[in-house]
């Protein structure tokens, strides 16, 4: 086992790592389950059939309501010999049809409750009956999509982002301290950089987290490490400089007159 040693104290390099497990951006999101939405493996949940019993009394409703009124209200238009704007009504003339020709019931409820059919010059459908047929096809609609399948999705791992990483450091150990600065930089997708199936976990990031994981713990109990002193040694811009240290006589006390004097500004 490799410890981190520190004066006066040893962390266990294990005990680190899993510390800073929600740090490293490997606390995956899974769906959770429950008897309501199904299987958690991300795939569509069994759809919720209606009875037998139900059925027929749908299918009832559909011959007592909707299939009179459209008997009465549109076949002269839409019936298979004249087919005007393509529809035929008579394919569409029992309660099944209902499910599995759902795109043109929809056209047919959107042009009855704009009252756009039957047309302005043709007589006006009783409101009452006009009523009941678009409200017992939204009602079809709504319980067709109440027992479609759901398909809940998937959620995808995803680690934290370089300033998720920051400020996850900052409000849980109060270090002011970015060591994900040093991070490579996050990848996109649809301009995000917190979208978790582009967000990789490669071997140099891995390697950063690592690091960053022994300089956080190091900083949160000891504080911010002292600064080492650092030398820098200036270099005259021509070759000819003599650096052999002897004083030059006359000794000017300013230097500015010196023939082998530098003068240099250095920055901190």
């Amino acid at each position: 086992m490799r410890l981190l040693a520190f004066p006066d104290v040893k962390f266990p390099r294990q005990l680190v790592v899993a510390g800073f497990a929600l740090l490293l951006g490997v606390c995956g999101r899974a769906a959770s389950a429950s008897a309501s939405t199904g299987p958690t493996s991300g795939g569509p949940v069994v759809p919720r059939n209606s009875s037998a019993a139900q059925l027929e009394a749908h299918a009832a409703e559909f011959a007592k309501i909707v299939k009179p009124f459209i008997a009465d209200t549109c076949m002269d238009c839409h019936d298979s010999g004249t087919r005007k704007g393509k529809l035929d009504l008579e394919e569409l003339a029992d309660f099944p049809s209902v499910a599995k020709d759902r795109s043109k019931w929809e056209a047919i409820y959107d042009k009855l409750r704009h009252g756009e059919m039957p047309p302005k010059d043709e007589e006006r459908p009783d409101p009452a009956k006009l009523r009941a047929v678009t409200q017992w096809l939204l009602t079809q609609f709504d319980r067709q999509d109440d027992a479609a399948p759901v398909y809940v999705g998937r959620v995808a791992p995803r680690r934290l982002n370089r300033s998720e990483y920051n400020n996850a450091v900052r409000d849980l150990l109060g270090v002011n301290f970015r060591p994900a600065d040093d991070f490579p930089p996050d990848n996109s997708g649809y301009g995000f950089d917190n979208n978790g199936d582009v967000l990789s976990l490669s071997p140099l990031l891995t390697e950063k987290y690592l690091k960053a994981a022994e300089k956080v713990a190091r900083t949160a109990v000891y504080g911010v490490e002292e600064l080492k002193p650092t030398s820098y040694t200036h270099q005259p811009w021509y070759i000819d400089f003599e650096t052999d240290g002897a004083v030059k006589l006359p000794y000017d006390e300013t230097g500015l007159s010196l023939p082998y004097s530098l003068h240099v500004m250095h920055r901190f």
